[in-house]
Protein backbone atom coordinates (compact mmCIF):
# COMPACT_ATOMS: atom_id res chain seq x y z
CA UNK A 1 0.00 0.00 0.00
CA UNK A 2 1.38 3.38 -1.13
CA UNK A 3 2.06 6.09 1.47
CA UNK A 4 -0.57 8.62 -0.06
CA UNK A 5 -3.01 5.78 0.32
CA UNK A 6 -2.00 5.65 3.75
CA UNK A 7 -2.32 8.97 3.94
CA UNK A 8 -5.82 9.43 2.40
CA UNK A 9 -7.34 6.60 4.80
CA UNK A 10 -5.48 8.29 7.99
CA UNK A 11 -7.51 11.70 7.22
CA UNK A 12 -10.53 10.06 6.63
CA UNK A 13 -10.41 8.07 10.13
CA UNK A 14 -9.53 11.72 11.64
CA UNK A 15 -12.75 13.01 9.73
CA UNK A 16 -15.34 10.19 11.22
CA UNK A 17 -13.98 10.27 14.91
CA UNK A 18 -14.80 14.20 14.37
CA UNK A 19 -17.95 14.02 13.23
CA UNK A 20 -18.85 11.31 15.65
CA UNK A 21 -17.42 13.42 18.64
CA UNK A 22 -19.41 16.52 17.13
CA UNK A 23 -22.94 15.15 17.22
CA UNK A 24 -21.96 12.98 20.63
CA UNK A 25 -21.30 16.03 22.25
CA UNK A 26 -24.93 17.66 20.71
CA UNK A 27 -26.82 15.31 21.38
CA UNK A 28 -25.68 15.41 25.30
CA UNK A 29 -25.96 18.62 25.95
CA UNK A 30 -29.59 18.25 26.28
CA UNK A 31 -28.52 16.66 29.78
CA UNK A 32 -26.00 18.49 30.70
CA UNK A 33 -25.13 18.45 34.29
CA UNK A 34 -22.75 17.24 37.25
CA UNK A 35 -22.75 14.11 39.01
CA UNK A 36 -22.37 14.26 42.66
CA UNK A 37 -21.74 12.14 45.74
CA UNK A 38 -22.77 13.19 49.23
CA UNK A 39 -20.09 12.46 52.25
CA UNK A 40 -19.70 14.81 54.61
CA UNK A 41 -22.31 16.80 57.67
CA UNK A 42 -21.75 20.78 57.87
CA UNK A 43 -23.77 21.34 60.89
CA UNK A 44 -24.41 19.51 64.00
CA UNK A 45 -28.53 18.43 64.73
CA UNK A 46 -29.84 18.30 61.94
CA UNK A 47 -33.14 17.31 60.24
CA UNK A 48 -34.68 15.21 57.58
CA UNK A 49 -36.24 17.87 54.84
CA UNK A 50 -36.86 16.03 51.73
CA UNK A 51 -39.30 16.40 50.08
CA UNK A 52 -39.58 20.14 51.18
CA UNK A 53 -36.13 21.26 50.14
CA UNK A 54 -35.15 21.36 46.01
CA UNK A 55 -31.94 23.08 45.75
CA UNK A 56 -30.05 23.93 42.44
CA UNK A 57 -26.66 24.58 41.77
CA UNK A 58 -25.99 26.33 38.45
CA UNK A 59 -22.70 26.41 37.39
CA UNK A 60 -22.28 29.76 36.00
CA UNK A 61 -18.19 29.37 35.09
CA UNK A 62 -14.67 30.33 36.03
CA UNK A 63 -13.61 33.94 37.33
CA UNK A 64 -10.81 34.81 35.48
CA UNK A 65 -8.85 36.60 37.72
CA UNK A 66 -9.29 34.88 41.17
CA UNK A 67 -10.02 30.95 39.19
CA UNK A 68 -12.91 30.57 41.42
CA UNK A 69 -15.53 28.67 40.11
CA UNK A 70 -18.96 30.45 40.43
CA UNK A 71 -22.57 28.83 40.78
CA UNK A 72 -25.83 30.63 41.58
CA UNK A 73 -28.17 28.87 43.95
CA UNK A 74 -31.64 28.58 43.70
CA UNK A 75 -34.03 26.23 46.48
CA UNK A 76 -37.64 25.58 46.61
CA UNK A 77 -39.18 25.29 49.52
CA UNK A 78 -42.46 23.54 50.28
CA UNK A 79 -43.92 26.17 52.67
CA UNK A 80 -46.86 23.56 54.21
CA UNK A 81 -44.21 21.41 55.49
CA UNK A 82 -42.44 21.97 58.50
CA UNK A 83 -40.07 24.07 60.04
CA UNK A 84 -40.95 26.53 56.57
CA UNK A 85 -45.10 26.61 57.56
CA UNK A 86 -43.55 28.59 60.56
CA UNK A 87 -42.23 30.93 58.89
CA UNK A 88 -43.47 34.58 58.95
CA UNK A 89 -42.99 37.35 56.16
CA UNK A 90 -39.24 38.91 56.75
CA UNK A 91 -38.03 36.39 58.44
CA UNK A 92 -34.45 35.45 57.42
CA UNK A 93 -33.39 31.94 55.81
CA UNK A 94 -29.53 31.74 55.93
CA UNK A 95 -27.74 28.92 53.55
CA UNK A 96 -24.20 28.19 54.54
CA UNK A 97 -22.21 26.74 52.18
CA UNK A 98 -18.91 25.34 53.00
CA UNK A 99 -15.61 24.39 50.58
CA UNK A 100 -14.22 20.86 51.72
CA UNK A 101 -11.45 20.79 50.28
CA UNK A 102 -8.45 21.07 53.05
CA UNK A 103 -6.25 23.24 51.65
CA UNK A 104 -9.24 25.88 50.72
CA UNK A 105 -11.73 24.99 53.28
CA UNK A 106 -14.13 28.32 53.97
CA UNK A 107 -17.89 29.11 54.89
CA UNK A 108 -19.93 31.22 53.28
CA UNK A 109 -22.88 32.07 54.98
CA UNK A 110 -25.94 34.26 52.22
CA UNK A 111 -29.34 35.40 53.78
CA UNK A 112 -32.49 35.82 52.21
CA UNK A 113 -35.71 36.93 53.22
CA UNK A 114 -39.07 34.96 53.22
CA UNK A 115 -41.97 35.81 51.73
CA UNK A 116 -44.92 34.16 50.19
CA UNK A 117 -47.97 36.73 49.27
CA UNK A 118 -49.74 34.67 47.11
CA UNK A 119 -49.47 31.70 49.59
CA UNK A 120 -47.91 29.33 46.78
CA UNK A 121 -47.32 25.90 48.19
CA UNK A 122 -43.88 26.51 46.38
CA UNK A 123 -41.64 29.37 47.31
CA UNK A 124 -38.37 29.65 45.17
CA UNK A 125 -35.94 31.96 46.45
CA UNK A 126 -32.45 32.94 44.63
CA UNK A 127 -29.52 33.28 47.05
CA UNK A 128 -27.71 34.68 44.22
CA UNK A 129 -23.98 33.81 42.91
CA UNK A 130 -21.50 31.84 45.37
CA UNK A 131 -18.17 31.71 44.51
CA UNK A 132 -15.83 28.44 45.37
CA UNK A 133 -12.20 28.06 45.52
CA UNK A 134 -10.60 25.46 43.82
CA UNK A 135 -6.94 24.19 43.19
CA UNK A 136 -5.70 26.35 40.70
CA UNK A 137 -4.62 24.30 37.15
CA UNK A 138 -5.65 26.75 34.72
CA UNK A 139 -2.46 26.79 32.79
CA UNK A 140 -3.38 23.53 31.16
CA UNK A 141 -6.42 25.04 29.79
CA UNK A 142 -8.07 23.32 27.41
CA UNK A 143 -6.73 20.44 29.17
CA UNK A 144 -7.48 21.65 32.98
CA UNK A 145 -9.82 20.15 35.32
CA UNK A 146 -11.42 20.94 39.03
CA UNK A 147 -12.07 18.69 41.76
CA UNK A 148 -15.10 20.45 44.11
CA UNK A 149 -15.86 19.26 47.22
CA UNK A 150 -18.91 21.09 49.25
CA UNK A 151 -21.89 20.90 51.28
CA UNK A 152 -24.61 23.24 52.34
CA UNK A 153 -27.04 23.03 55.33
CA UNK A 154 -30.16 25.61 55.59
CA UNK A 155 -30.94 27.64 58.73
CA UNK A 156 -34.47 28.51 59.54
CA UNK A 157 -35.28 30.59 62.33
CA UNK A 158 -37.72 29.01 64.76
CA UNK A 159 -41.18 30.84 66.00
CA UNK A 160 -40.59 33.86 68.70
CA UNK A 161 -44.24 33.45 69.75
CA UNK A 162 -43.72 29.78 70.73
CA UNK A 163 -40.13 30.19 71.75
CA UNK A 164 -38.67 27.54 69.48
CA UNK A 165 -35.21 27.04 68.63
CA UNK A 166 -34.05 27.56 64.93
CA UNK A 167 -33.67 24.53 62.67
CA UNK A 168 -30.28 23.10 60.70
CA UNK A 169 -31.64 21.32 57.61
CA UNK A 170 -29.50 19.38 55.47
CA UNK A 171 -30.80 19.07 52.06
CA UNK A 172 -30.24 15.05 50.45
CA UNK A 173 -30.95 15.84 46.71
CA UNK A 174 -29.44 18.89 44.80
CA UNK A 175 -29.39 19.22 40.97
CA UNK A 176 -26.24 20.80 39.75
CA UNK A 177 -25.62 21.95 36.01
CA UNK A 178 -23.79 24.18 33.43
CA UNK A 179 -24.87 27.11 32.08
CA UNK A 180 -21.69 27.98 30.62
CA UNK A 181 -22.07 27.87 26.80
CA UNK A 182 -20.14 24.86 26.13
CA UNK A 183 -16.88 25.58 28.43
CA UNK A 184 -17.88 23.15 30.79
CA UNK A 185 -19.20 19.46 30.32
CA UNK A 186 -20.13 16.67 32.56
CA UNK A 187 -21.65 13.36 30.81
CA UNK A 188 -24.17 12.79 33.62
CA UNK A 189 -26.87 15.11 34.64
CA UNK A 190 -29.38 13.47 37.78
CA UNK A 191 -30.55 14.71 41.06
CA UNK A 192 -28.55 12.50 43.55
CA UNK A 193 -30.25 10.63 46.68
CA UNK A 194 -28.04 8.91 49.19
CA UNK A 195 -27.61 8.23 52.47
CA UNK A 196 -23.87 10.01 53.15
CA UNK A 197 -23.61 14.21 53.45
CA UNK A 198 -21.57 16.66 51.05
CA UNK A 199 -21.49 16.67 47.42
CA UNK A 200 -18.24 16.07 45.16
CA UNK A 201 -17.73 16.52 41.33
CA UNK A 202 -15.54 17.06 38.81
CA UNK A 203 -15.69 19.73 36.05
CA UNK A 204 -14.08 19.18 32.78
CA UNK A 205 -13.96 21.03 29.58
CA UNK A 206 -15.55 20.37 26.81
CA UNK A 207 -14.58 17.42 25.32
CA UNK A 208 -14.59 18.55 21.73
CA UNK A 209 -12.39 21.37 22.84
CA UNK A 210 -10.07 19.29 24.12
CA UNK A 211 -10.30 16.80 20.60
CA UNK A 212 -9.72 20.16 18.22
CA UNK A 213 -6.66 21.60 20.25
CA UNK A 214 -5.12 18.10 19.72
CA UNK A 215 -6.29 18.07 15.95
CA UNK A 216 -4.73 21.27 15.39
CA UNK A 217 -1.62 20.93 17.15
CA UNK A 218 -1.09 17.77 15.09
CA UNK A 219 -1.63 19.71 12.06
CA UNK A 220 0.15 22.70 13.32
CA UNK A 221 3.31 20.62 13.83
CA UNK A 222 3.04 18.52 10.52
CA UNK A 223 3.07 21.86 8.61
CA UNK A 224 6.23 22.88 10.62
CA UNK A 225 8.15 19.57 9.69
CA UNK A 226 6.55 20.25 5.57
CA UNK A 227 8.49 24.24 6.07
CA UNK A 228 11.84 22.45 7.08
CA UNK A 229 11.61 20.58 3.57
CA UNK A 230 10.82 23.33 1.62
CA UNK A 231 14.07 24.50 -0.78
CA UNK A 232 13.01 27.30 -2.50
CA UNK A 233 13.51 30.52 0.03
CA UNK A 234 10.71 32.44 -1.58
CA UNK A 235 8.24 29.82 -1.50
CA UNK A 236 9.47 29.36 2.08
CA UNK A 237 9.08 33.21 3.17
CA UNK A 238 5.32 33.34 1.84
CA UNK A 239 4.28 30.09 3.33
CA UNK A 240 6.05 30.88 6.79
CA UNK A 241 4.30 34.59 6.80
CA UNK A 242 1.15 32.20 5.89
CA UNK A 243 1.43 29.74 8.78
CA UNK A 244 1.97 32.42 11.44
CA UNK A 245 -1.04 34.02 10.37
CA UNK A 246 -2.93 30.86 10.23
CA UNK A 247 -1.28 29.68 13.74
CA UNK A 248 -2.33 33.37 15.29
CA UNK A 249 -5.96 33.24 14.22
CA UNK A 250 -5.90 29.01 15.13
CA UNK A 251 -4.61 30.64 18.62
CA UNK A 252 -7.04 33.30 19.33
CA UNK A 253 -9.92 30.67 18.94
CA UNK A 254 -9.06 27.88 21.16
CA UNK A 255 -8.38 30.89 23.97
CA UNK A 256 -11.34 32.67 23.61
CA UNK A 257 -12.80 30.87 26.70
CA UNK A 258 -9.46 30.81 28.79
CA UNK A 259 -9.70 31.55 32.09
CA UNK A 260 -6.30 33.32 32.07
CA UNK A 261 -3.14 34.37 29.91
CA UNK A 262 -0.86 32.61 29.13
CA UNK A 263 -2.24 29.20 29.20
CA UNK A 264 -1.07 25.70 27.29
CA UNK A 265 -2.07 26.98 23.84
CA UNK A 266 -0.07 30.01 24.35
CA UNK A 267 3.20 28.69 25.66
CA UNK A 268 2.60 26.07 22.62
CA UNK A 269 1.79 28.85 19.90
CA UNK A 270 4.61 31.31 21.13
CA UNK A 271 7.30 27.68 20.82
CA UNK A 272 5.92 27.22 17.61
CA UNK A 273 6.68 30.95 16.12
CA UNK A 274 9.77 30.78 17.44
CA UNK A 275 10.90 27.40 15.62
CA UNK A 276 9.56 29.35 11.95
CA UNK A 277 11.55 31.90 12.69
CA UNK A 278 14.30 30.39 12.97
CA UNK A 279 13.73 28.12 10.15
CA UNK A 280 13.48 31.03 8.19
CA UNK A 281 16.13 33.27 9.51
CA UNK A 282 18.36 30.28 9.26
CA UNK A 283 17.37 29.51 5.63
CA UNK A 284 17.84 33.45 4.60
CA UNK A 285 21.43 33.93 6.34
CA UNK A 286 22.67 30.40 5.30
CA UNK A 287 23.22 31.05 1.77
CA UNK A 288 22.31 27.33 0.61
CA UNK A 289 18.68 28.32 -0.72
CA UNK A 290 19.29 25.22 -3.36
CA UNK A 291 18.74 22.99 -0.13
CA UNK A 292 16.39 22.19 2.44
CA UNK A 293 17.38 22.00 6.23
CA UNK A 294 16.93 18.28 6.22
CA UNK A 295 17.30 15.51 3.79
CA UNK A 296 14.44 14.23 2.81
CA UNK A 297 14.71 10.71 0.61
CA UNK A 298 14.21 10.69 -3.20
CA UNK A 299 11.74 8.15 -2.86
CA UNK A 300 9.76 10.53 -0.53
CA UNK A 301 10.26 13.68 -2.49
CA UNK A 302 9.17 11.92 -5.71
CA UNK A 303 6.04 10.91 -3.83
CA UNK A 304 5.36 14.78 -2.14
CA UNK A 305 7.70 16.88 -3.64
CA UNK A 306 8.06 16.06 -7.21
CA UNK A 307 11.86 18.01 -8.75
CA UNK A 308 11.00 19.97 -11.81
CA UNK A 309 14.14 19.51 -13.28
CA UNK A 310 13.27 15.59 -12.94
CA UNK A 311 9.78 15.98 -14.54
CA UNK A 312 11.49 17.96 -17.59
CA UNK A 313 14.20 15.60 -17.48
CA UNK A 314 11.78 12.81 -17.81
CA UNK A 315 9.54 14.29 -20.68
CA UNK A 316 12.72 14.91 -22.66
CA UNK A 317 13.83 11.55 -22.62
CA UNK A 318 10.23 10.09 -23.41
CA UNK A 319 10.27 12.44 -26.02
CA UNK A 320 13.43 11.26 -27.54
CA UNK A 321 12.64 7.90 -27.04
CA UNK A 322 9.42 8.03 -28.80
CA UNK A 323 11.67 9.98 -32.00
CA UNK A 324 13.91 6.84 -31.97
CA UNK A 325 10.98 3.85 -32.20
CA UNK A 326 9.40 5.96 -34.39
CA UNK A 327 12.58 6.40 -37.10
CA UNK A 328 13.55 2.51 -36.50
CA UNK A 329 9.59 2.02 -37.59
CA UNK A 330 10.11 4.41 -40.71
CA UNK A 331 13.36 2.55 -41.73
Amino acid sequence: MSIPRLLHILALVIFVVFIATFFTVLVRLSRVGIMTERYARISGETIESEPSVITSFDLLGQDKETGQMKFNVRAQFDSRAKPFSELLPGDKIVLRVENLQAELWSLNDIQKGFSNPTSDRWVTIDFGDVPMDILDRRDFYPFDGYELSFNFSYYVPGNKALQTSGTWIDPKVVSLKSLTNLIFLSPRYAPILTDVWGFRTRVARLRMLQFLAATLILIELLFVIYLITIVDLQELLAKGLGYLVVLYIIRNILSSGAPQFPTLVDYGALFLVCVTFFIMLFKFFSGAEEHSLITVPSAWRAIFMPDKDSSESGSELDTQNQKTSRSEDES
